[in-house]
Formats: structure tokens, C-alpha cells, sequence
């Protein structure tokens, strides 16, 4: 899956029905689990694109995605908002602020 480019991760996004364009050609491939594309939405909001590097990343993403729904009622921080989990091409709109860890 290292081989992905950004603008796969936003065409497969665009198959469940995100309007995305890549903001950039690149992807962030540093992460442990993910290979990550940037991208925007036809109103300029900004989007993360993850595609996992292997098949057990997304148990635990679909754990991580039902969790941070539940905390995103209880918290006043900015929490990421994951609207597909299904490889590749997950899109979660970026979260306000800096992150915690990344």
C-alpha cells in the first residue's frame, strides 16, 4: 500500500460519496498505522484521507471511531469526527486546532 498517492485515497473516497480533491500530491506515510492524504471538499473545508497498512489497523479503527462519537457528545475539545471506515480512503474532516498526537 505504500505505492498509494493522494489522489488514489481521494477517488476512493469519492466511491462512498465524498466530493474530495487532493490538496496536495503527496501522502504522509511516517504513521505507524495509516498512510495519510490531505484533502479539501467543494466548500474549502479541510479532510483527512486514511488508507490502513494492514488488515488488523481496522478493528481497532472502528473501535477508535465509535468511542470518539461518544466522547465528541461529552467533551468540548475537538475530537475527530471518522464518517467512513472502510479502507482505503476513510475521510474524517480535520479537526479544529493542533493535535494531541499525531
Amino acid at each position: 500500500m505504500s505505492d498509494l498517492t493522494a489522489a488514489d485515497l481521494v477517488r476512493a473516497a469519492r466511491r462512498h460519496g465524498f466530493e474530495l480533491m487532493p490538496a496536495g500530491r503527496d501522502v504522509d506515510a511516517t504513521g505507524a498505522d495509516f498512510i495519510v492524504a490531505h484533502a479539501v471538499d467543494l466548500d474549502d473545508v479541510a479532510w483527512i484521507v486514511k488508507a490502513p497498512r494492514r488488515a488488523d489497523v481496522m478493528v481497532r479503527a472502528d473501535a477508535e471511531r465509535r468511542v470518539l462519537r461518544l466522547l465528541r457528545e461529552r467533551l468540548t475539545v475537538a475530537v475527530p469526527d471518522w464518517r467512513l471506515c472502510a479502507p482505503p480512503g476513510s475521510p474524517t474532516p480535520r479537526a479544529r486546532g493542533n493535535p494531541a498526537a499525531g
